[in-house]
């Protein structure tokens, strides 16, 4: 592995562009149809309403969980958000089998997972708040080809090619998860960014991997087959 980026005239640090205070005040308005569960439950009450309480709750949630998302690349990627997927999977699962078999008497199941899914969804949403470790960022040719094979030997690549959506990406043993993928600036420029989704605390430049001794010289026009 290199000893890191050349950040004096190749690579420039960047701070991930987020902003998680709108998404935890849907978040918060989104516990409003889950307290109705809970007091449906408690006080047997309107049972007729129970699965279309719980399948409101269920979207409910599920606005605030994507604005989440979309704001990191690879955050799919993330234990925690693949388990707060599952949990939303599940719940849907059986909100449209009970619904469409009319097994009203299974309707706790939804009800239990839709809960389940708030704890599972903070915590997506809380690790991602965190991951605020700089990333870095170079110009980049989008007609020119990364040399993946040689600077990300331990990388899941998806394609050498300049491209906004994910090119490569990698999760370590503990967890932490790095992308590459194209990105435009403020100007049209495009560049490559290399961005970890880790608190700050972490040494991301010494970990994961990369072979920075293959990407810190100045563009070349790479030609390494996707």
């Amino acid at each position: 592995m290199g000893d890191g980026p050349d950040t004096e005239g190749v690579w420039t640090p960047y701070r991930p562009e987020t902003s998680y205070a709108p998404t935890m005040l849907l978040f918060s308005w989104a516990l409003l149809p889950v307290g109705f569960q809970i007091l449906m439950v408690m006080f047997q009450r309107f049972e007729n309403a129970r699965m279309p309480l719980a399948l409101f709750s269920t979207v409910a949630l599920l606005v605030p969980f994507s604005t989440g998302l979309n704001q990191r690349k690879g955050s799919v990627r993330t234990h925690a958000v693949q388990l707060a997927i599952i949990g939303f999977s599940m719940t849907g699962f059986f909100l449209l089998v009970i619904w469409a078999l009319d097994l009203r008497e299974w309707w706790w199941v939804p009800y239990g997972l839709t809960v389940g899914c708030v704890p599972l969804m903070f915590n997506a949403l809380d690790g991602l708040a965190r991951s605020n470790q700089p990333g870095w960022q170079r110009s980049w040719l989008p007609s020119a080809s990364v040399p993946v094979l040689m600077a990300f030997p331990e990388w899941n690549v998806v394609t050498a090619r300049w491209t906004p959506s994910v090119m490569a990406w990698i999760r370590t043993d503990l967890g932490h998860v790095a992308v590459m993928y194209g990105h435009k600036d403020e100007e049209g420029q495009p560049n490559l960014r290399i961005e970890p989704l880790m608190p700050i605390e972490a040494e991301a430049e010494l970990m994961f991997g990369i072979r920075w001794e293959h990407l810190n010289t100045p563009f070349s026009g790479s030609d390494e087959e996707s």
